[in-house]
């Protein structure tokens, strides 16, 4: 068609009548012919996407019936309970409430994960209360309660809603269930919940209290771990508690207070302002383990057991403090942590002479001030009275620029080399860095690759400053692995 157009405009004449007549005609039926081309084109179209509707469908099918052949369907119950109880550890700590949490969301799945998950109450043993509340949740939490069965709870509480009645009514719900606790943090400072009693509760935290709160707990005979992060006007708890942690006290104590239990083992206290210094000497026979913020508070207290120290060492007075502790309580460390410090011009080689004996971990922080004279008073071996004679163990948080190299390796060469003299060779070295480059400069030492070939263990981590954030836990090693091992 498009050639007779082309012949016709090549004619050497006008266009006639007839041929104007012929042209709207061969317009006419090009517009016919282009409507049904595009009719056929949507019906195309239509065709198309029922095709790819079709093709999704038929794709979501082919998907759910290779589900049901997946391998984790082919696990046993158990197996599938324990990667669920995983999870559980994960989630602690979120409300309970959020049907998008654990382990509400597990029963979404399918109707077998539903039928486990509703049927496993170890599943449902930690509760979380920290929301607005409804009718609905109110609902909720009693159906949460009422899958737990009979197991013990770990319970968490945040009290920022507690003055309304249906938070209220969601907390008498748990509070009902208290002869399941076995353990919780609290963040409230709630005076309704006095009637309770706590028999199988073994782990406590508890924030923003007064004497009110922790009285409560005096009643709770399987109590062992204490975790307070606020001042309490008076500290009055079961006496059984083993482990105690006493976090941001703003408020004057008497010491006393602080060990008044007579089974504990392991304390953290941290900054607090010091009442009147007290004369009296505060005594105390089987606490092995001690963290504090202030070395002040050392100046009263006397702990013949005691294993464990970890303190800062920010001025001469401290090490005075210190060492009259040590010499008063006539106790054998093996393991002294100097978190910060000392700077450059304290001498700590009392404390380390005074333990020389029981002491075998030693972890100090080497920064600019005082790297070469940790160094130096280390690496001295040539006097009889050698500093830290059984040390088996250095671990360092490097906080310097310095290369690794250089006083820091003389000083682990000296003591690795010396066998004389009662000394102890060292077992292990580990070390925190900033940045790979000092580690890099550590190994690349012909003096550290000798010693590796001969036994000693060298542990790097790139980790200073995260280290420095996740000291919070406890010491005791009998705590470790355990879901209370973090304070």
């Amino acid at each position: 068609r498009d050639n007779d157009a082309t012949i016709l405009l090549r004619q050497e004449r006008p266009l006639v009548a007839d041929d104007n007549l012929w042209i709207l005609q061969s317009i006419t039926a090009f517009s016919s012919d282009i409507t049904e081309i595009r009719q056929g084109l949507r019906r195309l179209q239509s065709l198309a996407v029922a095709m790819r509707v079709e093709l999704d469908e038929i794709a979501a099918a082919r998907r759910r019936y290779r589900s049901i052949l997946a391998p984790i369907r082919r696990l046993p119950q158990e197996v599938l309970l324990s990667i669920f109880s995983l999870c559980r550890e994960s989630y602690f700590g979120e409300d309970s409430l959020d049907p998008r949490k654990f382990p509400w969301f597990l029963g979404h799945v399918c109707h077998m994960w539903r039928d486990l998950v509703h049927s496993s109450p170890l599943l449902w043993s930690s509760v979380a209360l920290m929301t607005q509340y409804t009718s609905h949740y109110i609902d909720m939490i009693r159906y949460h309660l009422g899958r737990s069965g009979n197991i013990l709870l770990d319970v968490f509480i945040d009290g920022a809603f507690r003055f309304r009645p249906l938070a209220l009514k969601a907390m008498d719900c748990v509070y009902s269930h208290s002869h399941r606790w076995r353990s919780a943090e609290l963040r409230m400072d709630e005076k309704r919940f006095t009637s309770h009693t706590f028999p199988c509760l073994r782990s406590l935290r508890l924030y923003y209290f007064s004497r009110s709160l922790n009285q409560r707990f005096l009643d709770a005979p399987a109590l062992r771990n204490v975790v307070l992060r606020s001042s309490p006007d008076a500290i009055r708890l079961s006496p059984h508690i083993t482990h105690i942690a006493y976090l941001y006290l703003l408020d004057a104590l008497d010491t006393r207070s602080l060990f008044a239990f007579p089974n504990l083992v392991e304390c953290h206290v941290a900054q607090m302002m010091m009442k009147s210094p007290s004369t009296s000497t505060v005594h105390h026979r089987s606490l092995r383990f001690l963290r504090i913020e202030t070395p002040e508070i050392l100046a009263t207290l006397n702990f013949p057991a005691l294993e464990y120290l970890d303190l800062p060492i920010t001025k001469k007075n401290d090490v005075d403090t210190t060492f009259s502790f040590l010499l008063r309580s006539q106790c054998s460390l093996k393991h002294l942590t100097i978190r910060d410090g000392p700077p450059k011009g304290v001498d700590v080689s009392s404390i380390l002479t005074i333990q020389s004996v029981s002491l075998t971990h030693l972890f100090v922080v080497l920064d600019e001030e005082n790297y070469h004279s940790i160094c130096c008073l280390l690496s001295y071996t040539e006097s009889s009275d050698i500093l830290a004679s059984h040390l088996q163990c250095i671990e360092v948080l490097f906080n310097c620029y310095r290369p690794l190299c250089d006083t820091f390796i003389r000083m682990i060469e000296s003591r690795w080399l010396t066998i004389e003299k009662g000394l102890t060779r060292f077992q292990r070295l580990v070390i925190h860095t900033t940045r790979q480059y000092e580690a890099n400069e550590l190994m690349s030492s012909g003096s550290v690759r000798n010693m590796i070939r001969e036994g000693l263990d060298v542990v790097l981590f790139e980790d200073f400053h995260q280290y420095r954030r996740s000291l919070m836990f406890w010491l005791d090693p009998s705590m470790a692995g355990k879901e209370e091992m973090w304070i």
